[in-house]
């Protein structure tokens, strides 16, 4: 076997194929958009939970940084 042919394995089974990747990232940007906060879950514990789906994105190489930059925003203005 040859080095690509175990890079482009190793890849595959860390990252994904390219289409089981945009399954993901499109899977993960939906429940962002649904995101809501839970019944008796505070602003800390909602902001963390935002935060996980940030983690999960930049693990496909997306950013989501602009969106949680702008839901601190809108934390610390109900603080």
């Amino acid at each position: 076997m040859s080095a690509q042919k175990m890079w482009n394995r190793l890849r595959d089974y860390h990252e994904g194929t390219g289409a089981a990747k945009i399954e993901r990232i499109d899977s993960l940007t939906c429940q962002s958009e649904r995101f809501r906060m839970k019944p008796g879950e505070n602003i800390q514990d909602m902001e963390n939970s935002f935060e996980e789906f940030e983690w999960e994105l930049a693990a496909q190489g997306e950013n989501y940084r602009e969106i949680g930059k702008s839901l601190n925003n809108a934390l610390e203005y109900l603080v």
